[in-house]
């Protein structure tokens, strides 16, 4: 390259560079916060507040943005904020503590994004200095246990995974307090100071019922001591979710020469379930791809052979062919089917190998043709709970099942079938935080009612008969009378009012 047109590169790339800079520079200027300050966004310093509501303000000067959203990824919790003339608004709930708060809007040409650290302390003003008023008190959102007669705190636990404790000191000022933890080996624990008067240490348990002892002195003299204990509910701790999905997209060459076409969904279909059901919900999940006859019975045979604990859960899930015979029967059709009617597998073979378990709370999900030729009965309906307390929600003396289908029991299911607009518009592939899958519109179906039953519920469980009838609205034909397949949801062989639930991995590690 010669000379002049190196010199002339070097300027182009000049020019570009501040074109970018003054690009940077110009999108921070359109960002102009009212509350909180421009110093506390980034994450850089943090914003402190006594109040568990904080109000976002700000403008940002972008007509191609639609929207603003704010996640606090703390608890979760997500709203889009109220736009009028370039400005938006909004209050958001906090936790207490830390909350990492996350604005975003995308746009066609990059990405605007900003976040915000905001700590939420509602004793502040409660503080009391004085020794006569002397108080260490938990601090947080712990499953309490009122003590009658007792200073004694007792936290309530549903595993013995290691967690943060945090308890806040009123004895002193702060720079004359000093605060110990000892474990319940009368170890010194390492305590951790957060902010003023508020400390925190990590609580390793090392069985059911584990006791902490808190001391806080002032200038070098004792004035406070509390007890920390710690109860981890057995039963709840010993449980587990499984799930069992059987993915059959490809036939053998007798299978195909059938009649039995591959199909294009259930694999990936499979995949995002357990995804799902891994990622929020702490399941164990196995999937069985492309099984035969032997693989399903065996499968079958396996759960009835496993010790169940009396709150496990269980989700059988099938996506593949289905069939019925001219007298009725149903079967769901193996990856090595034959000509035999004995080489599908019944479904009345797998209501009686369901009916055999001893897992009380059961959920079977059928994506096949004639779904529901399962049914032999179903029942009331349930009214929605919403609660912490598992042992009040699921079975734990009785069985409890519940079917979710594709298909009525006269009805073939099309690959491409019936979806409402919301949906459609997502072009089949299923999105959670980045994550995508290309899925069949009934599997996005009950992975978005798993989605609403997040947001409906806010953390606490969702009961199955929610996201069935969540399902039932999403899955179904367009218009009245339409000749299209739909939805089924039922109980079957119980009249239970309570069972299975989606259980958020946050509630385990509690």
């Amino acid at each position: 390259m010669k000379k002049s047109q190196l010199i002339q590169a070097a300027g182009v790339l000049m020019l570009l560079v501040s074109a970018t800079c003054l690009y940077a520079q110009k999108k921070d200027k359109d960002f102009a916060p009212l509350n909180p300050a421009l110093k506390y966004w980034q994450g850089e310093e943090t914003y402190y507040t006594e109040s568990n509501r904080l109000s976002l303000d700000f403008a940002f000067d972008d007509k191609k943005v639609m929207a603003m959203t704010v996640l606090n990824e703390t608890n979760e919790r997500e709203m889009t904020l109220f736009q009028e003339n370039g400005r938006y608004k909004g209050d958001i709930l906090l936790d207490e503590g830390t909350n990492e708060l996350l604005v975003w809007a995308t746009k066609k040409k990059g990405k605007f994004q900003k976040k915000l650290r905001v700590f939420y302390n509602p004793y502040t003003s409660a503080v009391s200095f004085s020794q006569g008023n002397c108080a260490i008190r938990i601090y947080g959102n712990y499953n309490l246990t009122p003590q009658v007669g007792s200073d004694d705190i007792v936290i309530n636990r549903y595993s013995k995974s290691e967690f943060p404790v945090h308890f806040l000191v009123s004895c002193c000022e702060d720079e004359g307090l000093r605060v110990t933890v000892e474990n319940p080996k009368n170890q010194p624990v390492p305590t951790k100071r957060i902010a003023p008067n508020l400390y925190a240490f990590d609580a390793r348990l090392y069985d059911y019922q584990n006791s902490f002892v808190v001391r806080a002195s002032c200038d070098g003299s004792p004035v406070a001591q509390r007890r920390i204990t710690i109860k981890v509910d057995q039963e709840m701790e010993r449980r587990k979710d499984t799930a069992i999905i059987f993915a059959v997209s490809k036939h053998t060459k007798e299978a195909k020469r059938l009649g039995w076409a591959d199909l294009r969904y259930s694999q990936e279909d499979a995949e995002a379930l357990k995804w799902t059901l891994e990622e929020k919900f702490g399941f164990g999940v196995s999937i069985i791809s492309d099984p035969t006859w032997e693989q399903i019975n065996e499968s079958m045979e396996g759960l009835r052979r496993h010790h169940w604990n009396r709150l496990d859960q269980l989700l059988i899930f099938f996506t593949g062919h289905g069939y019925k015979s001219p007298e009725g029967v149903g079967y769901l059709v193996p990856s090595n089917v034959g000509k035999s009617l004995k080489t599908l597998y019944k479904m009345e073979d797998l209501r009686a190998q369901i009916d055999a378990l001893a897992c009380n709370n059961i959920v079977l999900g059928i994506d096949a043709c004639f779904a529901s030729s399962f049914l032999e009965r179903g029942g009331t309906d349930i009214p929605t709970r919403k609660g912490l307390d598992i042992h009040h929600l699921l079975s734990s003396d009785a069985p409890f099942r519940y079917f979710i289908g594709s298909a009525p029991s006269n009805k073939e299911v099309p690959e491409k079938g019936v979806f409402n607009k919301e949906v459609r518009e997502a072009d089949g592939k299923y999105r959670y935080r980045g994550k995508k899958f290309k899925v069949s519109e009934f599997m996005m179906a009950f992975l978005e009612a798993i989605e609403m039953g997040e947001e409906e519920f806010a953390g606490n469980p969702i009961p199955i008969w929610y996201v069935g009838r969540k399902v039932e609205e999403l899955y179904r034909p367009k218009k009245k009378g339409a000749e299209q397949t739909y939805a089924r949801t039922a109980r079957f062989g119980t009249q239970q009012d309570k069972g299975f639930h989606f259980i958020s991995k946050n509630i385990l590690l509690q």
